[in-house]
């Protein structure tokens, strides 16, 4: 919860504009007992064979959060590390009155969006259609798919700009700061009393 949940809850305050004021979190440890390798393996390492011995899982290996944003806007949030055939997908739905959108990292270059009074619509990243905020990091040519490693080396450019800048917090440029880690911080906070007090919890 604390990486994945960090990085969602982070995204849809930023696409939204609005704080998340209240959560109730479910975790469960789905696998309780498993293997793993006796040998050092490191992250991602492939690994054919090897000696293992039998664990017991304390984590949260599924997490399930109801929330509620300014305004009383409600919205759920489902994360997990067991999915089999899944891996760090990341994806998010936004309902509006008049129109609503879906994204999924998988496909970072799509925007779908759904429309009540005229035909949905797909839109393709191009920096022609971008507003200047965004059209900056649009680095290639339309048609051109920009990745995940291109959205790290955005952050980090940034993060430099600023530096540079020397204006600390009245810089305007799009990144996180120590503030966004504190109420990260907090809203997970609140998601693990609200696990262990089986209740809503205000941020």
């Amino acid at each position: 919860m604390a990486d994945l949940g960090s990085h969602w809850f982070d995204l849809i305050q930023y696409l939204t504009g609005l704080k998340v004021v209240e959560v109730m979190g479910d975790f469960a440890t789905l696998i309780p007992f498993r293997k793993r390798p006796k040998e050092q393996v490191l992250a991602f390492q492939h690994v054919e064979k090897s000696d293992s011995e039998l664990f017991e899982c304390t984590l949260e290996e599924y997490a399930a959060v109801h929330f509620r944003l300014e305004g009383n806007i409600p919205g759920s949030f489902t994360t997990s590390q067991v999915c089999n055939g899944r891996k760090s997908e990341t994806a998010f739905e936004i309902y509006g009155s008049d129109c609503s959108y879906a994204w999924n990292h998988k496909d970072s270059n799509r925007l779908w969006i759904g429309n009540r009074f005229k035909p949905n619509e797909e839109l393709l990243e191009n920096a022609s259609l971008m507003y200047p905020e965004a059209a900056k990091y649009a680095t290639l040519p339309a048609g051109h798919p920009l990745g995940y490693h291109d959205a790290v080396k955005h952050l980090f450019q940034d993060f430099y700009l600023a530096i540079e800048e020397d204006k600390g917090a009245a810089s305007t440029l799009e990144r996180p700061t120590f503030e966004t880690g504190y109420e990260e911080m907090k809203i997970l906070d609140s998601v693990m009393k609200s696990v262990e007090n089986r209740r809503w919890e205000t941020i």
